[in-house]
């Protein structure tokens, strides 16, 4: 029988107990913390072109698809966070105004080359 005692006092989250927490212990631990710091967590499906365009990304970057994939959702959403806090700003703008702002700076025109 192995009784080994674990010191905290490594990086990560703390043992429960005398033992180290398992993979789930560690996610349910971790969507908590999520929780009350007032996120969620949520699942994505990604379509194959979409998918062939991020690891065509990742292979330029030389990093994993998840991590792009990480990487462009985070940007993206900080982007869309600003947008936001732009329009909420907007008190003296018609809606008609704020929906124009919002359309060009949330879904820029790109031109693609043919």
């Amino acid at each position: 029988m192995n009784d080994e005692i674990y010191i905290c006092g490594r990086n990560g989250p703390k043992p429960l107990g005398n033992k180290p927490m398992t993979s789930a212990e560690k996610q349910k631990r971790s969507r908590l913390k999520l929780k009350q710091e007032g996120g969620k967590e949520y699942q994505i499906k990604i379509n194959k072109q979409q998918l062939d365009a991020i690891k065509l990304f990742a292979s330029y970057r030389q990093t994993k698809t998840n991590q792009t994939i990480k990487t462009l959702l985070q940007r993206s959403l900080d982007h869309i966070t600003n947008v936001m806090k732009e329009v909420e700003s907007m008190n003296d703008k018609t809606d008609n105004e704020i929906i124009l702002f919002m359309e060009t700076h949330l879904f820029p025109q790109t031109s693609t080359k043919k």
